[in-house]
């Protein structure tokens, strides 16, 4: 539970932000990227977000987000994990 309470903080943070800059024009979006992401990826993400909307409480663009950052870094962890195992 600590985990998700730090994304969770970390998710606000950068909601605050987001909607900060929206109100003076500033579009800031990581959708881009997890279009890029492969099918799976994508797969995992919206289950992530959606454990997160209904089992967290949470409104489902901050459980998005918050999805992102933990499917992004598990995928960055396993990936240093595997170039240190070649």
């Amino acid at each position: 539970m600590k985990v998700y309470a730090a994304i969770r903080d970390r998710t606000r943070d950068y909601s605050a932000t987001c909607w900060a800059w929206g109100a003076v024009g500033i579009e800031v979006s990581w959708r881009p990227e997890i279009e890029r992401w492969p099918q799976t990826l994508r797969d995992e993400w919206e289950e992530r977000a959606a454990i997160i909307e209904f089992d967290g409480g949470e409104p489902r663009p901050v459980a998005e987000r918050a999805a992102y950052i933990i499917v992004r870094e598990a995928h960055e962890v396993e990936a240093i994990m595997r170039r240190g195992a070649a």
